[in-house]
């Protein structure tokens, strides 16, 4: 399989596993190739397309791409298979309707002074949110394609934050309350069904996050997440303070779970 990945700086774990593959002599092998065409924020979106041709449309994406070595165009018809990371496909969703609202119906150690919603006006607010992401742009355009309407294409959301958030001081208190409240697993629930709804309506496959690095219903365990590394430069660590990248070790599961 050939497949090139499209993504925001969440690609950094994956293009990080898929080298150390390609490395390992007598290992590789030459049926999975992935290639990368991405930008850090929220993703590709600065492109242009001409039939199946993919190519940067302005020279801060073409800037980003030579950065890392990558090609500023490509033929998607050439790949066996479409692969998008991250992209503004987040559980951010979620939590920013519940930082303003708590849940009808939801367990009562929410704060009962503050508004509240039905789950289904929740699910509703974020399919919205999904749709209007990044990534929803992206397989519109691709599927619009008609020699691509049938090409298969994986959907990879980004990582819930790292559990680091709980002892952080100046970060991830929506993801604090989710957990002190006891409704982490709830939201996360919410976020991975509209997210596979979503992916469902562009015959996209969703591939969850995988759920041995999830703690707290809606954290992402420590170990994959310390050394994560920056996607414009693999050789640099994310801050000591970041608590949004996965490493390595979370790359290596994404891999499989494209290739497997």
């Amino acid at each position: 399989m050939r497949a090139l990945v499209f993504g925001n700086s969440h690609t950094a774990c994956l293009i990080e596993a898929w080298r150390e593959v390609a490395a390992r002599t007598g290992e590789a092998t030459p049926e999975v190739t992935l290639e990368f065409f991405v930008r850090s924020g929220s993703g590709v979106a600065e492109y242009e397309l001409a039939g199946t041709r993919i190519a940067a449309a302005t020279e801060a994406q073409k800037a980003f791409l030579a950065r890392l070595s990558l090609p500023v165009a490509q033929d998607l018809a050439g790949f066996d298979a479409l692969v998008i990371v991250g992209s503004e496909v987040s559980l951010f969703h979620v939590v920013h309707v519940l930082n303003r609202y708590r849940i009808l119906d939801w367990p009562m150690t929410q704060d009962p002074e503050m508004p509240a919603l039905t789950e289904a006006v929740l699910r509703l607010a974020v399919a919205e949110a999904l749709h209007a992401s990044n990534a929803a742009q992206l397989m519109a355009a691709l599927r619009a394609i008609p020699a691509l309407a049938a090409k298969p294409i994986h959907l990879v959301p980004q990582p819930f934050v790292s559990e680091r958030a709980l002892t952080a001081s100046k970060a991830g208190a929506g993801f604090k309350r989710l957990c002190r409240e006891q409704i982490g697993d709830l939201a996360a629930q919410v976020f991975t069904d509209e997210t596979a709804r979503l992916a469902a309506s562009f015959d996209v496959r969703f591939h969850p996050q995988p759920v041995e690095t999830i703690v707290h219903g809606c954290l992402t365990a420590q170990r994959f997440t310390e050394r994560a590394r920056r996607l414009v430069n693999l050789g640099q660590l994310q801050p000591a303070d970041d608590i949004l990248h996965a490493n390595l070790a979370y790359g290596r599961l994404i891999l499989h779970q494209i290739c497997g």
